[in-house]
């Protein structure tokens, strides 16, 4: 098979790409994922399988999110042997950010985005560094016998759960619940989610639908100073507001992104920062460095490592005609590492720059809590390099099941 080839008869060797793609999006390649996306950026960085088209350099991934005849489409999108064939998902019905394409998607950003503001991130720093502080203290209690850590579940977790909960206004008594029910809702869209998965995942967000629709009752009759309320409060130009559905949908998006991914960029940055000692010790040793430092670590290890996208009409993406109602995979993750955009990628440098990483996507659907991720992180890896400068991996960190989001499971330290 060769870069371009259409037709859904493939070839199968050691050097096919094809088999390559199969073997990242099952999760096989994990461990060795960067070295899988090299492979195919020198062979076939953009080629057709079945009924996708992979991309993994970087320029064509840039092309990708900013091409406005790419968007989101309904149905089963991964037509790939090995795949449990699923049922078909009207995703276009579900009124979310995250599956609506504009018109739709531009009216419901505009809201969204003002009710979370810039300003109403900035404000939650003074917050964040306390939170942030309070939980370092926590871990060297923890670990003031000697005792190893799990970062994941004692930072990792914690941070981003307490500061996305402030900021929505979901009650500290009821966070825990959470850390089961989101990483089942969001598995579903995971490339080989089985049948048995994807109820799971629709029972786990009919769960949370539930749970945001009590809480609107409640922000209905006394309105709280959080963002659940604002997003309930914001109007556009010509008075509309978002409706109930799209309230509930898009607070739970708002809300899982805000701890679970960011939960993710902390465990993957933290890991990258303790296999690189050197990295470990600059960063404690000169905090002027940490902004430069947020963005490296987002580039080195990409938490979102794909997004997909269907061709709503006939396109093309670096010079390769695209039919209308094909499927477009843009490996993020690869397209971070892609030598022609970055010097050394495979190399961990904290002061790189510059540094126009792909890791909170780009064009109409760049990531809205960029900034918060950003402060989050910034704040944590500094103060954790800074108070706990001989911490140290215990052992071989294990990694979470998926593709799509990836990080740590565990991540045991000692210091």
């Amino acid at each position: 098979m060769t870069a371009g080839l259409r037709g859904p008869d493939v070839s199968h060797d050691a050097d096919d790409p094809g088999d390559t793609l199969l073997s990242i999006l099952q999760g096989r390649r994990a461990d060795d994922l960067y070295d899988a996306y090299a492979h195919l950026r020198a062979t076939a960085p953009l080629f057709r399988y079945r009924n996708i088209w992979a991309v993994t350099r970087y320029v064509d991934c840039q092309e990708v999110m900013r091409d406005r005849v790419l968007g989101k489409g309904s149905g089963q999108a991964f037509d790939l042997p090995g795949f449990e064939r699923r049922e078909e998902l009207d995703l276009s019905a579900i009124p979310s950010l995250l599956f609506l394409n504009p018109p739709d998607h531009t009216r419901l950003r505009r809201l969204v985005s003002r009710a979370f503001t810039p300003r109403r991130v900035e404000a939650l720093r003074p917050i964040v560094a306390r939170a942030v502080d309070t939980l370092l203290e926590e871990l060297a209690d923890a670990g003031s016998a000697g005792a190893s850590v799990d970062l994941m579940d004692s930072l990792a977790f914690q941070l981003p759960i307490q500061v996305i909960g402030d900021l929505i206004g979901v009650p500290a008594a009821d966070r825990e619940l959470f850390r089961r029910l989101v990483p089942m809702g969001s598995k579903w869209i995971e490339p080989g989610a089985t049948e048995a998965e994807v109820k799971e995942g629709r029972d786990a967000a009919l769960t949370m639908i539930t749970y945001f629709g009590d809480l609107l009752r409640e922000r209905r009759k006394a309105p709280q100073d959080d963002l659940f309320t604002a997003l309930i409060e914001v109007r556009d130009d010509d008075g509309a507001k978002l409706s109930r559905r799209e309230l509930i949908i898009n607070t739970i998006q708002l809300f899982s992104a805000g701890f679970h991914t960011t939960q993710n960029m902390i465990g993957n940055g933290l890991w990258a920062l303790l296999d690189h000692p050197d990295a470990f010790a600059a960063l404690g040793a000169d905090p002027a460095i940490v902004p430069r430092a947020v963005e490296e670590l987002l580039r080195f290890d990409t938490v979102t490592q794909a997004i997909g996208r269907m061709a709503l009409e006939p396109t093309s993406i670096g010079g390769q005609r695209i039919a209308e109602g094909e499927w477009v995979l843009a490996f993020l993750g690869s397209a971070n590492r892609d030598p022609a955009a970055f010097k050394d990628p495979d190399v961990l440098r904290l002061t790189r720059t510059p540094n126009d990483h792909l890791s909170f996507s780009a064009g109409v659907r760049h990531c809205l809590g960029a900034s918060l991720a950003r402060m989050e992180l910034g704040l944590v890896f500094g103060a954790v390099a800074q108070r706990f400068p001989d911490m140290s991996l215990v052992s071989t960190p294990t990694r979470r099941e998926g593709m799509l989001v990836r990080g740590p499971a565990q991540l045991e330290v000692g210091w």
